[in-house]
């Protein structure tokens, strides 16, 4: 009797855990895939950004008919963009949806492609292939102050040029 409560518990335990073991990967250490030497770079209001120079200061994911850009600064400021997985020589506006943002920081509110309140955004892929993404894009995001009037930035000469 012994013997078949141990097996009744023992075998269905041995299974979860190898189960378990068996479905586990290294965590990742950020979003997306490593870039290695991708950068982006871009103009914000007169201002030059640069992503960092270090493994996933830029990185590009294309999963399930998406593809997610994010790259970050030195400064803890990002910039993400997501949209339909695009086709080499394609530009794609994100009015036709997407999206695309810039925060300050990690924990700021940050500014976002809002249709209807002069914001307006693109994307051009020179070069997209199971290898690389590269290209170009600049638009207008916007936010809200605390009086609800939109805030907007201009981003330009943007160019970003990642490995997948």
């Amino acid at each position: 009797m012994k013997l078949k409560s141990f097996t009744q518990i023992f075998v269905p335990l041995l299974f979860s855990s190898l189960l378990l073991f068996c479905q586990c990967k290294k965590d990742d250490d950020g979003p997306g895939v490593n870039a290695g030497n991708g950068t982006l770079t871009m103009t914000i209001d007169g201002t030059q950004w640069t992503s960092k120079d270090t493994d996933n200061g830029a990185v590009v994911g294309n999963t399930q008919g998406t593809l997610t850009i994010q790259a970050f600064a030195t400064d803890d400021s990002q910039i993400s963009f997501g949209l339909p997985t695009p086709t080499q020589g394609s530009t794609w506006d994100f009015s036709n949806g997407g999206s695309m943002g810039y925060k300050l920081s990690p924990t700021d509110i940050g500014y976002a492609f809002v249709p209807g309140f002069g914001s307006s955004t693109t994307i051009t892929f020179t070069t997209f292939n199971s290898q690389k993404a590269k290209g170009t894009f600049s638009g207008t995001l916007v936010k809200f102050d605390n009086m609800g009037n939109p805030v907007t930035i201009n981003i330009t000469n943007g160019n970003f040029d990642l490995n997948f």
